[in-house]
């Protein structure tokens, strides 16, 4: 998956995730992933609360501890050292939501 927008998310699929591809002439030039994740909404962090980024990271560690993968977004930039201080991997383009 190389070269394709999957690159960062392939190593982290949970093992039910599923990746499609579409080849022409050995070339791929459609591709997605599906699986189930969990997904953190609304994290933040108070800048005046010395430690609120301490208790943050601890929330997040023990919310996520058991679940098989986590897919968080970061509006707030002083979110964004926490979760890769977890490991996170940022992940290209826009996330849209929807119900089908």
């Amino acid at each position: 998956m190389i070269g394709t927008q999957l690159e960062t998310v392939v190593p982290i699929l949970p093992p039910e995730g599923k990746v499609l591809v579409v080849e022409e002439q050995g070339q791929i030039v459609a591709c997605c992933a599906v699986y189930p994740l969990w997904h953190l909404e609304g994290l933040d962090v108070k800048p005046a609360t010395r430690r609120s980024g301490l208790q943050l990271l601890a929330l997040i560690r023990r919310v996520t501890a058991s679940l098989p993968g986590v897919v968080a977004w970061a509006a707030n930039p002083r979110v964004e050292p926490l979760l890769e201080k977890l490991g996170a991997q940022w992940l290209v383009g826009k996330h849209y939501a929807w119900k089908p």
